[in-house]
């Protein structure tokens, strides 16, 4: 019972949260109809449907992107995008040309979300889990670049969980960068 409880005043906590940082409620209505179908594309990797998640990540997206329009000072669209996209591109891990137009729709959301407050987590952990993934993918002809993009990637998701010491995504990417031995 305390676990369900915890589990949902966390839930509370991050959508009073999300809700005090727009002055739209359209938008935030607009954010909340794009969650819904990015967990629709999650439940249809599982099931290795692929019209399936690209149209329900093309949903999100349009709806993320109407958000941003209603209250273009709010994170949280264009967070949003970046993570999705980060999503997209690890649905094609087996296809890293399937990946790549993600990642870079994702690196410029994520670029816009951190222009507008550079020290938001969730924002900084996304960049860095896109640089990673793009190292990961092997994207990045050039060893020196792909080797400093890692390096800014591992430095984006140690400030992400500096500032959000929860921030569990961010930490299992950095496991993984920490026993490559790239620390």
């Amino acid at each position: 019972v305390a676990r369900m409880v915890r589990r949902r005043l966390g839930e509370e906590v991050k959508l009073r949260e999300q809700r005090d940082g727009t002055v739209s409620p359209e938008a935030w209505a607009l954010v909340q109809r794009a969650e819904q179908r990015h967990e629709d594309g999650e439940r249809l990797m599982t099931a290795s449907d692929t019209a399936g998640v690209l149209a329900a990540f093309h949903a999100a997206d349009s709806l993320l992107a109407l958000a941003g329009r209603q209250d273009a000072q709010w994170i949280e669209p264009e967070t949003r995008r970046a993570l999705f996209d980060y999503r997209v591109a690890h649905f094609f891990e087996d296809s890293p040309t399937g990946a790549a137009p993600f990642l870079d729709s994702g690196m410029v959301h994520a670029e816009r979300a951190l222009a507008m407050a550079p020290m938001t987590p969730a924002a900084l952990e996304a960049r860095g889990e896109l640089r990673f993934w793009r190292w990961y993918l092997n994207l990045e002809p050039n060893p020196k670049a792909a080797d400093d993009s890692l390096h800014v990637a591992q430095a984006d998701l140690e400030e992400a969980t500096r500032i959000d010491p929860t921030a569990a995504s961010a930490w299992a990417v950095l496991g993984v960068l920490y026993a490559a031995g790239n620390n």
